[in-house]
């Protein structure tokens, strides 16, 4: 169900402004991977509105972790890399 941002504030449990809430929708939140999550908002005649589930999906993905800077990349084995390779070159 759709709200106004003065519900979704309250849902947050995290502020009680609702210019908090309309700053996550207009400018967005800088993520740890260094790019920016926006809360989806619907905008209902002068009123914006968003809904619980587009609010915790914000959530989660403002706390979300990057992936380590020294993570491996997966390693294929000799005859997996022949094998792309033949497929590569047979596509062109």
């Amino acid at each position: 169900a759709l709200g106004g941002l003065a519900a979704a504030a309250r849902v947050a449990g995290l502020t009680s402004n609702v210019a908090t809430v309309f700053r996550w929708a207009a400018a967005g939140v800088p993520t740890p991977g260094g790019g920016r999550v926006y809360l989806e908002t619907v905008r209902v005649g002068r009123k914006v509105n968003t809904s619980v589930p587009a609010l915790k999906r914000f959530l989660t993905a403002c706390s979300e972790r990057p992936a380590p800077a020294g993570a491996a990349p997966e390693v294929r084995t000799p005859s997996q890399r022949q094998k792309a390779s033949d497929a590569a070159a047979r596509e062109l």
